[in-house]
């Protein structure tokens, strides 16, 4: 069988408010997924969630799950009607149904098509998925919605990428931390980008003796970067909180992190990411493969040991 590699990225998973108790969401959610009775029954509608009017085979749902010796391991599914692989409304009224079945489905009965697709695995209060810079708040936003409809509304996750210790710039000496515009382009709403309106205006100013100016195309010629220095006083009163959360959120290649003795670091340096190769059966995976290599990951990183 062919194999296809597979990036594994490290998060962490907690409460977003402040519990006497710590909760196990491997063991709370899985509970939940246990006690639907078909797949509907735990299909979120995007409107649901997002205030956005759509067809009903728009939406999120987990297609399968398992839970033992403390793990829960499960797909999650981004479904959407179009073009891609379709999904059955017989695979709907099932409990559980695996990916490789469902990929394997033809266009008839179909109940929408997969626009993306992932594996996770829960343990103690670390998850580790696949695809996880496009679908990270989309599992998260699932999870919140299923504790809520079924009467658990007193918890609610956090789902934050878990950064390195190791061969990073340590927290007290970051110099500062530099964002390249690519960052403003891909992240920003149409309003925040006044951001880059504003580096245009400055460029003109700076340039603005060049005769043929109006000629000249300014945003091929530079760049704007935005360079955040770190308040170090203000830092020690917050115990480092506010620049550990601001790491652990940053998955960009556009994010520098800079620090004494001109070490230079990407924001994607700090995260935990893993590949793997992994069996390729059709159009998915061997999925106890991936089970099986989750679950190493996550009881390695538990127990305070380094894993590329």
């Amino acid at each position: 069988m062919a194999k296809r590699k597979l990036t594994l990225q490290v998060h962490e998973i907690e409460s977003r408010t402040t519990q006497v108790k710590e909760p196990k969401f491997a063991k709370l959610i899985f509970n939940i997924l246990n006690s639907s009775l078909t797949i509907k029954d735990r299909f979120m509608e995007y409107h649901q969630e997002d205030g956005v009017i759509s067809n009903q085979d728009e939406g999120d749902f987990i297609p399968y799950f398992n839970h033992s010796n403390g793990f829960l391991f499960g797909s999650f599914v981004r479904l959407r009607p179009g073009e891609g692989t379709n999904v059955s409304n017989i695979h709907l009224t099932q409990k559980t149904v695996s990916m490789n079945e469902m990929v394997k489905l033809s266009d008839e009965e179909s109940a929408g098509s997969i626009k993306d697709y992932i594996f996770f695995c829960i343990y103690e209060g670390y998850l580790i998925m696949t695809s996880a810079k496009n679908n990270r708040k989309a599992l998260e936003t699932y999870f919140n919605w299923l504790l809520r409809e079924n009467k658990k509304g007193q918890y609610e996750c956090s789902i934050t990428p878990k950064h390195k210790t190791e061969n990073t710039i340590p927290m007290g000496d970051i110099q500062k931390i530099q964002i390249a515009e690519g960052y403003f382009q891909n992240k920003l709403s149409k309003e925040e980008t006044k951001i880059l309106q504003v580096k245009r205006a400055v460029l003109q100013n700076m340039l603005k003796d060049i005769k043929d100016l109006k000629a000249l195309e300014l945003e091929d010629v530079l760049t704007a970067t935005i360079h955040l220095k770190i308040n170090k006083k203000e830092l020690k009163k917050k115990d480092g909180k506010a620049l550990d959360t601001l790491l652990r959120i940053v998955d960009s290649e556009d994010v520098i992190i800079k620090g004494k003795g001109a070490k230079t670091l990407k924001g994607t340096d700090y995260l935990i990411k893993i590949e793997r190769q992994f069996e390729h059966i059709g159009k998915s995976f061997n999925e106890p493969e991936i089970e099986t290599e989750m679950r190493k990951i996550l009881k390695d990183i538990d127990n305070g040991k380094v894993v590329n």
